[in-house]
């Protein structure tokens, strides 16, 4: 039993000891790149509500950090989706048993997709105090 507890302080004053090896924060800034995909669900607010429901939307962002700890970047989303509230604004090009003719005369199958795209552009600092 009394083996066992000097083994058991031993090994815990070994592992328990600080990491010598680690460099300060001050000395690891470095210029670093940053790439991150991006998703998501988009719930539309506003005049869009009574236009698109829910829809999707994929992208990444690529930022970078200086060495003196600021961030500059840029993000970009696809939004996509095919719940498409206002059918309504195609009856003017529809004829009187519902079809829109295509160029060549003949009806058209039309379908209604809400697309978009979001370029957002991003800054900040680092401040490791806080």
């Amino acid at each position: 039993m009394k083996k066992d507890i000097i083994n058991t302080v031993l090994i815990l004053a070994l592992t328990a000891t600080p990491a010598l090896a680690q460099v300060s924060p001050k000395d690891s800034i470095v210029f670093t790149p940053l790439i991150s995909p991006a998703g998501g669900v988009c719930f539309p607010g506003g005049d869009l509500v009574d236009r698109f429901g829910v829809n999707g939307a994929l992208g990444g962002s690529f930022m970078i950090k200086t060495r003196k700890n600021w961030l500059y970047g840029v993000q970009y989303d696809f939004l996509f989706g095919n719940n498409v509230k206002q059918q309504e604004i195609l009856d003017n090009l529809k004829t009187s048993g519902g079809f829109i003719i295509s160029e060549s005369g003949a009806p058209a199958e039309v379908d209604m997709f809400e697309r978009g795209h979001s370029v957002l552009l991003k800054g900040g600092k680092v401040m490791p105090h806080l």
